[in-house]
């Protein structure tokens, strides 16, 4: 039987579910999306390549999930950089702003490495 690192089994499954897609965001760093196997985010999240099917039934499904928490991310932070009534100028120079210091800190893939 696995071991719950968490008070409930919700919580457990929501640590092990950030566990994989940070470790996604960090072998996408270092190897590029296509060359990351499920194999891979497993033993890189420290789980059985079985347990990460449990919750992704395959690689299409993992990075859709790694794809929707990058933009929420970014759409939170957005929100919070724009002032009330913010401008078109404004709301574009948020964008941008957030784009580049993204970019900076955590890099994605490029589209070519998204094919």
């Amino acid at each position: 039987m696995p071991r719950i690192s968490a008070a409930t089994i919700g919580e457990h499954r929501a640590q092990t579910r950030d566990r994989i897609l940070r470790a996604v965001s960090r072998l996408s760093r270092e190897q590029g999306i296509d060359a990351i196997s499920m194999t891979d985010v497993a033993h890189e999240a420290g789980i059985t390549r079985t347990a990460l099917y449990n919750y992704y039934p395959d690689k299409a499904a993992l990075l859709l999930a790694f794809t929707e928490q990058v933009t929420s991310y970014f759409i939170e932070s957005y929100e919070r950089e724009l002032p009330a009534g913010a401008s078109p100028a404004d709301r574009l120079r948020a964008f941008v702003r957030l784009q580049l210091a993204g970019l900076l800190a955590h890099p994605h893939p490029g589209p070519a490495d998204l094919g």
